[in-house]
């Protein structure tokens, strides 16, 4: 039972805490925490809808992300085929954008502290390591850096071929996110896992 329990728990840390790095709120992934939470607050006493019940199966975080992916990049290549490509991942830029600029906004508005320190607190979160393998390149008060050489969003999107509508729906996130929360960094990087390159070169700089 406690095993069960240390399962559920690391799930939900992950799904709330890690899947942010990488911009995954931008297909609404957040919302899983706060439902998850939700259910669990139910009174015990209270009968609880079938729907509403705890799902027997155990994912791993693979298999998780790759249901979620999947619904997704079936729903972006019907509407390639209405709109055609450019215009799909046109749509699909603008969606992550406006999500991750209001998600900024709103962190920032949560966390008065929007410092470097307090942004990059999130890859060195322990969570941080069920998604990505990294290593940091140069940590101060104005300069973060780091190299991204594993990545589940990465390895699952280019597994579905789909890694143009995942650098669209996750990567690019990553600039509008960082821009909303602090509005004195400049964001570095020509290199992604999604796009084939041996790493994600993640760069951050205070300016001003």
């Amino acid at each position: 039972m406690e095993k069960s329990q240390k399962l559920q728990m690391d799930r939900r840390k992950f799904v709330s805490n890690v899947l942010p790095v990488c911009a995954i709120t931008c297909i609404g992934l957040d919302k899983y925490s706060s439902m998850a939470s939700s259910i669990n607050d139910l009174d015990i006493f209270q009968e609880i809808h079938k729907f509403d019940r705890e799902i027997e199966r155990r994912f791993t975080y693979r298999q998780f992300m790759t249901l979620l992916s999947r619904s997704i990049i079936d729903i972006a290549r019907v509407t390639e085929e209405d709109l055609g490509s450019e215009k799909m991942i046109e749509t699909i830029r603008k969606a992550t954008d406006t999500r991750m600029i209001h998600r900024g906004n709103t962190r920032a508005i949560q966390f008065p502290d929007t410092s470097l320190k307090s942004y990059t607190a999130q890859f060195k979160a322990p969570q941080a390591q069920s998604a990505l393998t990294f290593e940091i390149v140069e940590d101060n008060d104005r300069i973060f850096e780091i190299n991204v050489k594993g990545c589940i969003y990465a390895a699952v999107f280019r597994q579905l071929k789909s890694e143009d509508i995942g650098y669209a729906a996750v990567c690019r996130g990553d600039f509008s996110w960082s821009a909303a929360f602090i509005s004195k960094i400049k964001r570095i990087r020509d290199k992604t896992l999604m796009q084939g390159e041996s790493c994600c070169n993640h760069k951050y700089v205070m300016v001003g």
